[in-house]
């Protein structure tokens, strides 16, 4: 009974994957099919409420309070994120051989990303019944597709066509939230969470102005930001779990890209 639930499961995360992936690249391609969705905000947001209904249709609507507050926004967050990037990332021009081959491969990468996030946020969802196995290997991943949402995000956004200060607004909101639902997965108690995504939080507000402020690449700016989100969060992830050699030489490799880009963008 359990392998037929998760087999119709499987099934339906597969189906929301493909209609969000290549509706995406119809409604790019051939449309917009309506005049609001030129908007890369709205169409990110549009994405972002079907990827929750679908999100819900997936667990048959069999929810509780943890996964309505902390699993179903992450999921959402990140779906959000991947739109507003691509639907800004093809508003570049690119050669027809290049734009076509390049289409093709970040399809085939959305796709995989969109069928991640959505088992992995499954898999938290299950956790927050009963505990299983694949717990250990989803909190890996989610970590990774945050930190990825984060490049996504502050590319996005900084990309819009709206003041500086607008954005960083937007940004600081998604950095903390973003930032919370991660660490709710490591952390039971909620005043654990925040008092150490406030910390982490801190990091990349500050990292976040100075790169601004000495750099007008948005490419470079989202890259830094990924880097110390990864950084910062890992650190009181690591508190949890054990720091291994390897993760603190990891960090130090991050801590050094980091003073590099610094430097080779600084003006001055």
């Amino acid at each position: 009974m359990q392998q037929k639930e998760d087999s119709v499961k499987k099934g339906k995360i597969l189906l929301l994957a493909l209609f969000i992936t290549f509706s995406f690249f119809f409604n790019k391609n051939l449309g917009p099919f309506y005049t609001i969705l030129e908007n890369s905000f709205v169409l990110a947001a549009v994405y972002a409420v079907i990827t929750a209904v679908g999100f819900l249709w997936i667990l048959s609507f069999r929810v509780n309070l943890r996964i309505l507050t902390l699993i179903l926004p992450q999921v959402v967050f990140i779906i959000f994120s991947q739109i507003l990037f691509l639907d800004l990332f093809f508003e570049q021009t690119f050669g027809r051989v290049y734009e076509t081959l390049l289409m093709f491969v970040l399809l085939i990468i959305f796709f995989l990303l969109t069928y991640i996030v959505l088992l992995t946020s499954n898999v938290f969802a299950v956790s927050s019944f009963r505990k299983i196995p694949l717990e250990a290997v989803a909190k890996t991943t989610i970590y990774i597709l945050s930190s990825l949402s984060v490049f996504f995000a502050t590319y996005g956004f900084l990309a819009l066509p709206l003041p500086t200060i607008y954005s960083v607004i937007f940004l600081l909101l998604f950095y903390f939230f973003a930032i919370v639902f991660l660490l709710s997965h490591f952390y039971l108690e909620v005043s654990t969470v925040f008092s150490n995504a406030f910390l982490a939080f801190w990091s990349v507000f500050l990292v976040l102005v100075g790169a601004i402020l000495f750099s007008s690449r948005v490419e470079f700016i989202a890259l830094l930001l990924t880097m110390v989100f990864y950084f910062s969060v890992g650190l009181f992830i690591s508190k949890r779990e054990q720091i291994s050699n390897l993760k603190i030489i990891e960090y130090l490799f991050i801590l050094i890209l980091i003073l590099f880009f610094t430097y080779y963008f600084s003006p001055f």
